[in-house]
């Protein structure tokens, strides 16, 4: 697939899975905490 048709993809387009719904509430929670973390090891991680 070309880069201009991969740019014009949506996100209808996109391949999907499906997700037990349980496993999408672990994945929503604590959500700002993680990206936090995550943002935080990025900043300070390598001092």
């Amino acid at each position: 697939m070309g880069t201009a048709k991969m740019a014009a993809m949506t996100i209808k387009e996109v391949a999907r899975h499906t997700v037990a719904e349980q496993r999408i509430g672990q994945a929503s929670e604590d959500m700002w905490g993680r990206a936090y973390d995550r943002w935080y090891e990025m900043r300070y991680g390598g001092m």
